[in-house]
């Protein structure tokens, strides 16, 4: 979940715009949305099942909790960015 936009070089248009887009605007519901749709169109991710995003402002850091059913079965991701 950590890639960055513009980061790997086979697709520079594949990631997360972290820099460009949720830390710079700490709009966490663009953020949200920014993840959930990564999330969605990640190949063999069936489904989010749980989604939970948390902006700490004192540490300036966005912490995701999400559960997500894949082709080969459930599982969780928690990150912090």
């Amino acid at each position: 979940m950590r890639q960055l936009i513009y980061e790997w070089w086979e697709d520079l248009e594949d990631g997360i715009p972290v820099w460009q887009k949720i830390l710079a605007n700490r709009d966490k519901r663009e953020a949200e949305r920014i993840i959930r749709e990564r999330i969605q169109k990640t190949k063999y991710v069936k489904s989010i099942l749980y989604f939970e995003a948390t902006w700490d402002n004192e540490k300036r850091a966005l912490t995701i909790q999400t559960s997500i059913d894949t082709e080969f079965g459930q599982t969780e991701i928690s990150e912090v960015i």
